[in-house]
């Protein structure tokens, strides 16, 4: 059943990967791929100057907001991401960089899109104990008045032994 299950899995990521999802034009495609690619450099930047506290900026700030990570939903709206933010991650991490690699980014409409990257991470706590991890991230951008934000997010971290 399990095997089964997988191939199916397999089968749709390949039927999606075949059929496009935009419903905008080239030009408008190039704007959003432009656009958001433009969130993620900054993200980067504004992440590895500021540390967690920079993320709030870029997530939309919504009920509808949530983040998962490595499969455990761990902000389930915008209320807690922030509060976790500023209460407990600013308390433990002295200094954090972040870097994209193979961002991909895939028009939905004029203000969707679907955002992959490789990611790699480094993480220095308040005791001077550095952490270098590195994995996948994906999230839907929308754009709204605010500019990019984005609206869910995933991480998936690579286990090193």
């Amino acid at each position: 059943m399990r095997a089964c299950l997988i191939i199916l899995i397999l089968i749709g990521g390949i039927a999606c990967t075949t059929t496009p999802i935009s419903n905008t034009s080239n030009d408008q495609d190039v704007h959003v791929r432009d656009s958001v690619r433009a969130m993620m450099d900054t993200i980067s930047r504004v992440i590895s100057r500021e540390g967690p506290v920079g993320w709030l900026r870029f997530f939309e700030n919504s009920a509808s907001f949530y983040m998962v990570s490595d499969g455990i939903l761990v902000f389930p709206n915008y209320d807690t991401a922030k509060s976790f933010i500023s209460n407990v991650l600013v308390k433990n991490i002295r200094s954090m960089s972040l870097n994209w690699n193979d961002v991909q980014i895939d028009p939905i409409s004029g203000n969707f899109a679907d955002v992959s990257a490789a990611f790699q991470e480094k993480i220095t706590d308040t005791s001077g104990k550095t952490k270098q991890t590195g994995g996948y991230f994906t999230a839907l951008a929308h754009q709204s008045g605010g500019g990019w934000k984005l609206h869910n997010a995933h991480w998936s971290e690579i286990s090193k032994p």
